[in-house]
């Protein structure tokens, strides 16, 4: 790494002459901006899949990355790596041509995010940004999400447009804009189907890496499970640290619910998640069918 006194001296000059900055950099890795700052200052090492992210967002190419992540590891000192660091306005030929074979097999960067678009709230008429979930003139919802497909749909809806269930509106909202409130919830037998998902090896995992690493692992748990859960028509009631419970049969039921969980659980088995080489990780399910008293509310 050619005069770099430190692994973070490195890194922090690699990406300013990539033209990147930390908050770029962290979005591109999917960490913190402080997890950056931190490995750039040498405060903290990169766990495992940081380091990878980072030799793929740093362009390394591929017959240096082995050593790369032995460096963030503090398994092979900075004066060992072959690749010079990038001086900005000064790119050396050699290295060009082995960035643009690195860049072509890298992730593609995400195309820039359009300006968030400007919708009319059906109640009052306010001009509300898109990304807004309330108008802030009338307080009318501007989105609601259906809690038996997750599809998100239109404030006015009263019915989702994807599965056909009537979407509900709190009282005091459906006061303000003269609909009548939701009525009072019953409690009815259901045939449900139950899933249960339990990650092991999460907690030992979570104790040797840090808070933001954490962070970033649960959210991509949570969010692959979640997807799988809503695909086949489930709906999540519980999360419970590294454990998940979901249901199939309540709100929306369908005559193949407990296909609709196995099917659900062969999806969350096969998730790229398990299949990760750097986390020691396993995911237990459990599914039970069977009569439950469940609490409804009607719009």
């Amino acid at each position: 790494m050619g005069d770099s006194s430190s692994f973070g001296d490195w890194i922090r000059r690699r990406r300013r002459a990539l033209d990147l900055t930390r908050e770029a950099l962290a979005g591109q890795v999917g960490c913190a901006v402080v997890t950056i700052r931190k490995i750039e200052t040498d405060e903290r090492r990169p766990s495992r899949q940081i380091a990878a992210r980072l030799a793929e967002c740093l362009l390394i190419p591929e017959q240096e990355r082995a050593a790369f992540l032995q460096a963030a590891r503090a398994e092979l000192t900075v004066d060992r790596l072959t690749l010079p660091p990038l001086h900005a306005g000064a790119t050396p030929t050699s290295y060009a041509i082995a960035a643009e074979s690195a860049l072509s097999q890298s992730v593609t960067p995400p195309p820039p995010q359009p300006a968030p678009s400007s919708i009319t709230c059906s109640a009052c008429g306010a001009v509300v940004p898109e990304d807004r979930q309330f108008c802030g003139h009338c307080g009318t919802p501007i989105s609601l999400v259906c809690v038996a497909c997750g599809v998100e749909n239109p404030g006015a809806n009263r019915f989702c447009s994807a599965c056909g269930l009537a979407l509900e509106l709190a009282s005091p909202l459906a006061a303000a804009i003269g609909k009548e409130p939701s009525a009072a919830p019953w409690e009815e037998r259901r045939w449900v189907t139950v899933l249960f998902a339990d990650l092991s090896g999460f907690t030992a995992l979570a104790e040797q890496i840090d808070p933001e690493d954490v962070k970033v692992l649960m959210t991509r748990y949570i969010g692959q499970i979640g997807e799988q859960i809503r695909r086949f028509g489930g709906t999540i009631v519980n999360v419970m640290g590294d454990a998940l419970l979901a249901i199939f049969g309540v709100p929306l039921a369908h005559e193949d619910d407990a296909m609709r969980a196995v099917h659900a659980a062969i999806a969350l088995r096969d998730s790229s998640l398990l299949h990760d080489p750097t986390l020691p990780l396993t995911l237990h399910i459990g599914i039970n069918t069977g009569e439950v008293l469940a609490t409804m509310q009607a719009t």
